[in-house]
């Protein structure tokens, strides 16, 4: 029985070990790919993170740098496990393991690469957005990758206290249909945020001054809501179990949103209902609730909107986003 047991085990190692020699045989001609690659966002804090081993294994993924540290997050979607790698005519074509519902294209052209830099085009995915057959389009773009040996720059962010552990309004009466919110504001509050969730993409840095602004009686309530270069700060009345009606104050620190909306309008998918309120422009609409809503755009990448079910409080809710203003 042993000696069978071991004829096996010769059998086998004679089969294998050529496999993993010839392996290691094609990336050492490929040794200029072979190490640790990275590719910061425009946050400079998130970036895209590629390892490739000599012995054809690796890494896809994406990282972060926070409070000086690396890393890899290994339990989101977008990690993808290398268990081999090649090079041929031009292309990185990857071997993966991952827990999508669908195979992600591994195959990625090389624009260029040396021992500083590699330049792939093919699916690099994004933090906050899920992959899917529906959008998996989306990802396809280019990536330019610097060896992270090289890789030199002030990159990262320090965390601060999350903004939701923090006193960010004072309410005031005004008298018995308004409130004041009066916000603090921060020198930045990109470290706030990150404080909070490192799940998503912030811009580097945002300067959020004081602002104030009026809202209905009982409105003294809120939570924050987080996506891609995206907070949101809700406003309710605490003693509404339904959430029929709400205030947002919208950071919409990359103007996406905007553009999307205005975007929407131009192709016809969206109807301009625009009116002049407290001398600003004041855009109607229904919402995917069927609530009726409204938003009034202002600087810095900010955004306020109403939305109920209760047209009676629509005047009301005008009147509120209309009042915001930057404290001087």
């Amino acid at each position: 029985m042993m000696k069978n047991i071991f004829t096996i085990l010769i059998i086998q190692l004679f089969f294998v070990t050529p496999i993993i020699a010839q392996n290691k045989s094609i990336q050492k001609k490929n040794t200029e790919y072979v190490g640790e690659w990275k590719s910061y966002l425009s946050d400079k804090t998130t970036f895209q993170y590629l390892k490739l081993n000599i012995d054809g294994t690796g890494i896809k993924a994406i990282g972060k740098t926070i409070n000086g540290k690396d890393t890899i997050l290994s339990k989101d979607y977008s990690f993808l496990k290398i268990t081999n790698w090649q090079i041929k005519k031009k292309r990185l074509v990857i071997q993966t393991e991952h827990n999508l519902k669908y195979k992600p294209n591994n195959v990625y052209e090389i624009k260029f690469a040396n021992k500083d830099s590699i330049t792939l085009l093919g699916d690099h995915f994004r933090l906050g957005i899920y992959p899917s057959r529906l959008n998996k389009d989306v990802f396809n773009r280019i990536v330019n990758y610097t060896n992270s040996k090289i890789l030199k720059g002030d990159y990262g962010v320090k965390t601060q206290t999350c903004l939701q552990e923090i006193k960010l309004f004072e309410f005031k009466k005004i008298d018995d249909n308004f409130i004041s919110a009066k916000y603090i504001g921060f020198d930045d509050i990109i470290p706030h945020i990150v404080g909070c969730t490192q799940d998503y993409e912030f811009v580097s840095n945002y300067i959020d001054p004081a602002y104030e602004l009026k809202l209905p009686k009982g409105f003294d309530s809120w939570s924050l809501g987080l996506g891609n270069n995206n907070l949101i700060i809700s406003f309710t009345d605490k003693s509404d179990t339904t959430s029929e009606t709400s205030i947002s104050i919208n950071y919409d620190f990359k103007d996406e949103n905007k553009k999307h909306y205005f975007k929407q309008i131009e192709k016809g998918k969206e109807i301009e209902n625009k009116i002049i309120f407290a001398n600003k422009e004041l855009y109607q609409f229904i919402n995917w609730q069927k609530k009726i809503s409204g938003k009034i755009f202002y600087d810095n990448h900010i955004y306020i909107s109403y939305y109920t079910f209760d047209k009676s409080k629509e005047q009301i809710l005008k009147e509120c986003i209309s009042s915001f203003k930057y404290k001087n």
